[in-house]
């Protein structure tokens, strides 16, 4: 595939239907929302709208960033098993976020910590994200967008709102549930049909 079909494929809004935008955002940022909702909290973390979209512009860049790597390029040349698939790209994800834990200014550095609570917590939600984002893009191929997204959103969920430790920990256990039937269906699957597509996905038409 040529480098212009694979960014294109970055951007791609046609191969989406409606539904999964829904299904992206509630799934990437409604844990947050509604952890942050039944807690009572009612306070957010940015002091001005300014402090927001820089944020939301922050989370889209890393985003955008990212997920061409990881749920585009790296989702592509797997082969084994949709779980199996999940399990290797969360694991290099968590690597991945491992240094920022030493670089002052960033939210690992500032706000999670290494090797804290809520440093387990962070690590451990990449793999029921993970899941969710393959699981979506199974059904949105050969677009990466929705991942772009539903990355991108969890970051702005996360900075924006103002939970605590706990909380996070309620948010994972959400994300947990949510990731749930996707394993037990996956698992359901003859091997034969339950891999990540293989095959070079589908030209964008023009």
């Amino acid at each position: 595939m040529g480098l212009g079909r694979f960014w294109g494929r970055v951007i791609d809004v046609r191969s989406v239907p409606g539904k999964w935008w829904v299904i992206t955002a509630v799934g990437a940022g409604g844990p947050a929302v509604v952890v942050w909702a039944v807690a009572g909290a009612r306070e957010f973390e940015p002091s001005g709208i300014t402090a927001v979209l820089g944020i939301a512009a922050f989370a889209l860049a890393a985003s955008f960033a990212e997920e061409p790597g990881w749920r585009g390029y790296a989702l592509d040349k797997l082969r084994q098993r949709r779980l199996l698939a999940s399990v290797v790209i969360a694991a290099a994800w968590a690597g991945w976020h491992l240094p920022l834990y030493a670089i002052e200014g960033t939210f690992q550095h500032d706000e999670v910590g290494f090797a804290t609570t809520l440093f387990c917590i962070f690590m451990a939600a990449l793999l029921p994200q993970t899941i969710l984002m393959v699981w979506v893009l199974d059904h949105t191929r050969p677009s990466i967008l929705p991942a772009v997204v539903f990355h991108a959103l969890t970051n702005i969920s996360g900075e924006l709102l103002t939970l605590t430790t706990t909380q996070q920990a309620v948010r994972l256990a959400v994300w947990a549930v949510l990731a749930a039937p996707v394993v037990v269906r996956w698992l359901r699957k003859a091997p034969s049909e339950d891999g990540v597509r293989a095959a070079e996905p589908p030209p964008i038409e023009p």
